[in-house]
């Protein structure tokens, strides 16, 4: 929310903060804090009108090969249990809405063949890539494929000028969106295109060896959580069995047929794709990239596979299918209202939100820092938040006095910045998150013994301790056990 904010009032991705996303996102939100104002639920706002976007698009790419009923369905089932894949982020929902466009636009090439989708799919690839660049990579790959491998089933030729005409726009939005970048960064430190902008630096090769486990593990997961997914997964088995033997069988119609190896072959190519960074990573959480699309995939199964069902028994299937999410959605907003208690309410200025059970200590510390720094800082100054914590920022509408927003991992190099920055800016303040001292979590380490040892003096040396809120002994999540310690310098600058 800092970098939205930041952007809003003038601010340039990588120039003026530190982003390990594409530049697009900042400014779509900024158009909601221009209706709504700079608040959270301005941005919640925008991230929930991607979800919604998301659904539409999910219900169009199923009414191309199904019914208007399926269609439905699956848009409901992706609101209710889908749409909430990226909670960790505000950055992806718009990548995600991209990917189902581009596949959506995909397909209807393929059934159409309509030279027009691909100026389109040329179009979201470019947006994509100022979303989240590896994602549009692998997209463009995706339908790419799924293009060629349609022509060769379908044995139509191949030729050079077909291929140029299909791949060489796909290729140019890429090429466009990387000037962006490298406008962008062209007269930026080195460090800021190999920390922020060089994906693959991150990628984790020893956790290829485990991806069919983990891959396995999911997707067992996924159908394991209640009766209801067993059920499920029953359905999509006796759904997948059944079009196994109706193509063996001819009992299908060529043209059917085919439309539905087309089909099923492109989503299972674009899943494919799209699972790459959960071949890199072992956090569960890069599976989500792929994981609209494994549902859009064993939905299809289900609606091909149940086509010769027994007509009562299609439509008790097409009920219950239709029951489930609208008891999901009824369960949802009962959960909500019982959430809504004071611990829950954070309340800081314009920013007035219910969070989940469990939060009332983080929210507790939040209020407490926030309203002390608000408190105890001239209007004119800043202060500077680490390892992490951009938040601060934004509750109290302060600008961080350096680009630099993450400590941990960074060189000698950008220590001694943060540090010029904090002398040039006449920063007297610094809040020190306990999440600087994670030893169990090798990315983030601990604060003075395995990164900034440069900057870690420099504060020993420059500034003092005058507030702690949260309890800064206990081991620090993400969420809980959340302390901070407030270091004013020792004389103003």
């Amino acid at each position: 929310m800092y970098s939205f904010k930041e952007t809003f009032e003038g601010a340039v991705p990588y120039r003026d903060y530190f982003s390990q996303n594409g530049p697009l996102m900042p400014y779509y939100y900024g158009i909601f804090y221009h209706l709504f104002g700079v608040s959270i639920q301005s941005t919640l706002t925008g991230y929930y009108w991607l979800i919604f976007l998301t659904g539409i698009c999910v219900y169009f790419i199923f009414c191309l090969h199904s019914s208007a009923w399926v269609a439905m369905i699956g848009a409901l089932w992706y609101w209710a249990y889908e749409g909430n894949g990226f909670a960790y982020t505000y950055n992806h929902n718009g990548g995600l809405l991209c990917v189902m466009v581009i596949l959506f636009l995909t397909l209807k090439y393929l059934k159409e063949e309509r030279g027009v989708y691909i100026y389109w799919l040329s179009f979201f690839i470019f947006l994509l890539a100022l979303i989240r660049p590896n994602i549009a990579v692998a997209s463009m790959i995706a339908s790419m494929i799924s293009i060629g491998m349609s022509c060769q089933y379908q044995l139509k030729s191949l030729n050079i000028k077909y291929i140029f005409q299909t791949a060489f726009p796909l290729i140019v939005s890429l090429l466009l969106a990387f000037l962006v970048y490298k406008l962008l960064t062209n007269d930026l430190p080195g460090y800021v295109r190999s920390q922020e902008l060089a994906y693959a630096k991150f990628a984790d090769w020893k956790a290829l060896k485990s991806f069919p486990y983990r891959i396995f593990y999911i997707i067992l997961t996924y159908y394991n959580r209640s009766w209801i997914t067993g059920c499920l997964f029953m359905v999509t088995f006796i759904s997948g069995v059944n079009i196994l033997v109706a193509f063996f069988k001819n009992s299908v119609p060529e043209n059917e047929r085919r439309q539905q190896l087309i089909v099923l072959g492109a989503l299972g190519i674009f899943f494919v794709c799209l699972l790459g960074e959960f071949y890199f990573s072992e956090l569960a959480f890069r599976f989500a990239w792929a994981a609209t699309i494994f549902f859009v995939f064993t939905t299809l199964i289900i609606d091909f596979g149940s086509r010769n069902f027994y007509h009562l028994v299609r439509l008790f299937l097409i009920f219950f299918l239709l029951l489930l999410p609208f008891n999901k959605i009824i369960n949802n907003v009962y959960s909500v209202h019982s959430q809504k208690v004071e611990t829950n309410y954070l309340s800081i200025g314009a920013n007035s939100i219910y969070l989940s059970s469990g939060t009332g200590p983080w929210i507790k510390t939040v209020k407490e820092t926030t309203l002390f720094l608000k408190n105890q800082i001239p209007e004119n100054e800043s202060f500077f938040c680490l390892p992490y914590c951009p938040l601060y920022y934004f509750l109290t509408d302060k600008t961080s006095p350096s680009r630099i927003l993450v400590i941990y991992g960074i060189s000698l190099e950008q220590e001694r910045q943060v540090i010029r920055d904090l002398e040039d800016k006449h920063v007297n303040y610094v809040v020190i998150e306990n999440r600087a001292y994670r030893p169990d979590e090798p990315r983030v380490g601990v604060f003075n013994k395995t990164y900034a040892f440069a900057l870690a003096e420099y504060i020993q040396n420059n500034f003092s301790e005058i507030a702690s809120f949260g309890p800064w002994d206990s081991y620090a999540g993400w969420v809980r056990n959340h302390a901070v310690k407030i270091y004013r310098r020792n004389g103003s600058i």
